[in-house]
């Protein structure tokens, strides 16, 4: 006689979540939308687990989700352009969510199971994945200073600054809190970095950090913001819930929001500077372009060289 089937359920955190459309990730966990709590949610049927991310802006109704790009990550070099798509390249690692480079050398990579390591070369056949330390876990995003400092975003939006030693035993690191109900950010030094709440509104935050200084002393740089990427502390591209990009310039607070801008390029979804004349930006299409200056009216999109497609945030 057959065995019937054994049905288990499990609770949402979130009560009222809706969940609605639901895709296996190439992680092997269940994404869904939350319909009715403005989330993403994650299902770990191994564990039964469940983790889940907010949208940037409150309020949505997530009723579509599907399975985007293979997770490899690359280290991708010039030349870029016709004839060079996808360039020269060599592979790190495989199911990446996102990585934040250090140098060439050296990069923080968040795995599709929520853990961010400290990876370094050599890279490619042999070395996937490469020499590798665990820095933490339950983790949505990063940005570091160094390659022994890191802003660290958990999965429960608390902003931590984490620094070495990393590795066993050290999970966490030491660290200390800058904030609360954060979904991005990006550094500025150990000092200073750009955090972005959960209501969509951007923040230039300094040290002190810690307890008596959560939030610490913080200036509003704009709001319905979905990302950044910091050039220094007075120089942010800031990615906007519409879908524009902007590099944004001191000084910003009351009477400064939005502060002084120029428009870089239209339906952009993620962005990387390299400094206030050039930044990667990455399309609505998967696209991943090279934009140099000059930016603003008649150069939307600036002059710009594709680096690759298919490529996912």
């Amino acid at each position: 006689m057959r065995t019937p089937p054994v049905i288990r359920e499990h609770r949402i955190p979130t009560a009222g979540s809706k969940p609605y459309i639901a895709v296996e990730g190439p992680d092997g966990n269940l994404w869904f939308c939350e319909s009715g709590a403005s989330k993403i949610g994650c299902f770990d049927p191994r564990a039964g687990t469940f983790r889940e991310f907010s949208l940037p802006a409150a309020g949505r109704m997530p009723v579509g989700i599907a399975v985007g790009g293979d997770g490899n990550l690359w280290l991708e070099q010039a030349s870029f352009g016709p004839g060079h798509l996808p360039p020269s390249r060599t592979q790190v690692d495989a199911n990446a969510v996102g990585c934040s480079a250090v140098d060439a050398n050296t990069v923080y990579v968040l795995g599709s199971d929520g853990n961010l390591w400290l990876e370094q070369a050599p890279f490619g056949a042999g070395h996937i994945p490469p020499k590798r330390t665990q820095v933490d876990d339950n983790v949505v995003a990063c940005s570091p200073v160094d390659v022994n400092t890191v802003y660290v975003v958990g999965s429960d939006g608390n902003l931590w600054l984490e620094q070495a030693p990393f590795g066993a035993g050290h999970i966490p690191p030491k660290r200390t809190q800058i904030d609360s109900d954060v979904i991005g950010c990006s550094a500025v030094d150990a000092n200073t970095v750009y955090v972005l709440g959960s209501d969509g509104k951007l923040w230039l935050e300094k040290a002190p950090f810690g307890a008596g200084h959560i939030p610490p002393n913080r200036t509003q740089v704009d709001a319905s913001v979905v990302g950044c990427s910091a050039v220094d502390a007075n120089e942010v591209y800031v990615l906007g819930s519409d879908g524009n990009l902007w590099l944004e310039q001191a000084p910003f607070g009351p009477g400064n929001i939005p502060p002084n801008r120029t428009q870089v390029d239209a339906s952009v979804v993620g962005c990387s500077a390299v400094d206030a004349n050039t930044v990667y930006v990455l399309g609505s299409d998967g696209n991943l372009w090279l934009e140099q200056a000059p930016f603003g009216p008649g150069h939307l999109p600036p002059q710009r060289t594709q680096v690759d497609f298919s490529v996912m945030l």
